[in-house]
């Protein structure tokens, strides 16, 4: 019998989420006997995956970079002058299929790593011939969002999915979603398709030593408790908000951490400003302008006491909340959003309006982290494990 074939396709750079996902789906695949073909975006990409893995990983795997043939060049210059709106979901698919008609794959799995366009107003026929015979996908931004608070409830965005017709199409063969709430909304929706939950996993470095910037925190705290801002200090993670809380924090319960990158050119003048004001006005924070490894990370986020997750523009899952679960750290997170939801509901922390300043401060001020029961992290970081992907590709690949 024919080894079943998956092919993997990851067309965003491999930053974030992208990597480990790519990683763990390939391991998991190959363990399930099949071949596993990955596709990335360029040389760069292929060239960082293959030194993230083993030489028996490695072995196993068939890697290719997506080429930009003359074919697809021409079917995306003429989609999208008789598809405006629907010219990146026609790059993505166009992409695919210019690259697999060199393949025999009729038979084969196509496994979309990140689904975000969904060819709303393509007509069927466009749609059926343009997407792989079987195709699957991991789809972590389904819904339309806002980056008006009172709209940043997951549930109103489902207004967002009545456009995603690739959904009805007979080659999905599953949609994979990160939001445990919604397989059995879309269901109703689309009751000709299977959506199953994906975790939001990590692979946790669990640090056995701490870094000199955590070493730093613990010198400066002298025993106050830790509150952490960390990764890259942009509009989606609310730095703006984070920064307006500075004035209403007590800092001598709280000793504040900016760890990350921050790129003032991409903020307007007046808030770039507003940022040096802020952070000159504090010197008693914490602050290195540097991005931290994911080893730093792990070890930050697990010498802290609370961590902002107060995104903005943010009703989806994000697996930092995974990650803090694991290490048993409270979060603080944006209300009506996913993240705040969950971290009410498995009692992780704080569920706060970061565009009110001196509410939000409250919050965190009457805040005690050792108060918070830790089963809650538990079930939460259980349920988001890498463990989970078995028990979810055995649901895919049943028929």
């Amino acid at each position: 019998m024919k080894q079943p074939t998956v092919h993997l396709i990851e067309y965003s750079p491999l930053i974030g989420h992208h990597l480990p996902y790519l990683k763990t789906l390939s391991n998991r695949f190959s363990e399930k006997n099949h071949q596993v073909k990955i596709w990335v975006i360029d040389e760069k990409n292929k060239e960082k995956l293959i030194q993230s893995l083993t030489t028996s990983e490695l072995d196993k795997l068939d890697i290719q970079v997506l080429k930009f043939f003359f074919f697809f060049k021409v079917l995306l210059k003429i989609g999208r002058f008789v598809f405006p709106n629907d010219g990146h979901s026609l790059g993505v698919w166009g992409l695919v299929k210019a690259n697999l008609t060199t393949q025999e794959h009729e038979e084969d799995l196509v496994f979309m790593t990140w689904l975000q366009h969904s060819c709303t107003r393509l007509p069927k026929s466009i749609r059926q011939w343009i997407l792989p015979r079987r195709w699957m996908a991991i789809d972590g931004f389904a819904i339309h969002s806002s980056a008006v608070l009172e709209e940043e409830n997951f549930d109103t965005y489902l207004e967002g999915t009545q456009g995603i017709q690739i959904y009805e199409e007979d080659s999905c063969q599953a949609v994979l979603l990160l939001n445990e709430e919604m397989p059995s909304i879309l269901k109703l929706r689309f009751p000709n398709t299977r959506f199953i939950k994906f975790p939001d996993f990590i692979e946790p470095l669990n640090p056995t030593d701490k870094p000199d910037v955590c070493q730093l925190i613990r010198q400066e705290a002298r025993g106050r408790k830790i509150f952490l801002f960390v990764g890259r200090m942009i509009e989606k993670r609310n730095f703006i908000s984070f920064l307006h809380l500075l004035p209403y924090l007590d800092h001598k319960q709280w000793q504040v951490c900016l760890i990350g990158e921050l790129e003032l050119n991409l903020y307007p003048k007046d808030e770039q400003t507003f940022i040096k004001i802020q952070l000159a006005s504090f010197p008693e924070i914490t602050v290195q302008f540097q991005r931290p490894g994911d080893y730093e990370l792990d070890a930050l986020i697990e010498s802290a006491d609370l961590l902002w997750l107060a995104y903005m523009n943010h009703p989806h899952s994000s697996n930092m909340l995974t990650r803090a679960a694991h290490y048993k750290t409270a979060v603080v997170a944006t209300s009506g959003t996913l993240i705040a939801h969950r971290v009410i509901r498995y009692e992780m922390g704080l569920s706060v309006n970061p565009y009110n300043a001196i509410s939000a401060a409250k919050s965190i001020n009457n805040f005690n982290p050792q108060l918070n029961p830790f089963h809650g992290y538990q079930q939460y970081a259980q349920q988001q494990s890498i463990q989970q992907i078995d028990h979810t590709l055995d649901q895919v690949l049943t028929p």
